[in-house]
């Protein structure tokens, strides 16, 4: 597991200490935890609050399932996600599990997409479900994007109609098409543990 990181408030400049074994969104919600605010609000949204243990417990699954689409660390996932209990989820995940987040703004066109995912080689995408027409006529254009997510309630519907199959499941282009969804879920996935330690 990794390693929090330390500061020494009683000289100044302040002394902080990063371990070799750090981890960016595991320091995030471990040190809240211990510090006992677990139940606290840690996240709120237009569905509801969520406390610190729910946001790692979705943090933790949303980096084992980086992982179970294959990407490799370092590799980068595009985020085009409203202000949803999904975007700290997903950002704080990626950084979990290693993979580089790529947030952009949701209110640029079609075009800005385009040069984006080209020019940063995302591997993967997850998108809000409102989103997803900005995104469609990219869908299978992009050589290095080999994953859609899309985050909703109507997740899977909004993405059916928006995808053209070449086998159940597959974008055209090879583009796998998976959901994320807003419910509230109570089993944590700790699979990306081995990385957040590296």
């Amino acid at each position: 597991m990794a390693a929090l990181s330390q500061a020494d408030h009683s000289v100044s400049p302040p002394s902080i200490v990063i371990p070799r074994d750090y981890n960016a969104a595991h320091d995030l919600i471990e040190r809240n935890l211990l510090a006992g605010r677990g139940s606290k609000a840690a996240y709120i949204d237009d569905h509801g609050r969520y406390s610190y243990v729910e946001l790692r417990d979705r943090m933790n699954r949303a980096a084992n399932a980086l992982v179970a689409l294959g990407l490799e660390m370092e590799s980068r996932v595009m985020l085009a996600l409203l202000d949803t209990i999904d975007f700290p989820s997903v950002f704080l995940g990626a950084i979990k599990a290693g993979v580089i987040p790529v947030p952009v703004n949701t209110l640029l066109t079609t075009a800005d997409y385009k040069f984006m995912l080209e020019d940063s080689r995302v591997r993967a995408l997850i998108v809000s479900e409102a989103l997803l027409p900005a995104f469609a006529p990219l869908l299978g254009k992009v050589p290095s994007l080999k994953h859609v997510i899309v985050s909703g309630r109507d997740a899977h519907a909004h993405a059916e109609r928006h995808a053209h199959h070449d086998r159940p499941g597959r974008h055209r282009g090879g583009q796998r098409r998976q959901r994320l969804h807003h419910e509230r879920e109570d089993q944590p996935e700790t699979d990306a543990e081995q990385r957040a330690g590296r």
